[in-house]
């Protein structure tokens, strides 16, 4: 359970340091993901096939197992009524948490609804912390 904590501790720390604060022109700061070491854009989300794709070359390159019951559950059917009324990040964070296959739809409809690319980084991380089990990598 420690090496659990430490693991997601890192996975958490490499993220942030991906991550810089840059200044807008109101003199405000803006999280992004504008350093070449982190893919904010790392799911292609065209259709529900080039998402899959995506998600596999993502698998791969991490080295990440996921179990394929995970996997099958990923779809392009209709979202839950209740899904309609997300509004916030914090809202899709939690539908993802709660139903990791709809992910697509969910990304997509937030997409429409305006959100960032670094807003759909962080729904994303919420999907892969849902279907790896930290404890499953690949040790080749």
């Amino acid at each position: 359970m420690i090496k659990r904590g430490w693991l997601t501790l890192a996975l958490w720390a490499t993220m942030l340091l991906g991550c810089q604060l840059n200044p807008t022109v109101d003199a405000t700061t803006a999280v992004g993901c504008h350093s070449k070491h982190i893919n904010c854009q790392r799911f292609d989300y065209r259709s529900l096939t080039q998402f899959n794709a995506s998600l596999m070359a993502h698998m791969e390159r991490w080295n990440l197992n996921v179990p394929s019951r995970m996997l099958e559950q990923i779809h392009a059917k209709e979202l839950p009524v209740r899904t309609t009324k997300l509004a916030s990040l914090a809202d899709y964070i939690e539908a993802i948490n709660q139903r990791p296959g709809d992910i697509f739809l969910l990304v997509k409809q937030a997409r429409e609804k305006g959100f960032n690319t670094y807003e759909t980084f962080l729904m994303e991380q919420a999907f892969l912390r849902s279907i790896v089990d930290l404890s499953r990598l690949n040790n080749s």
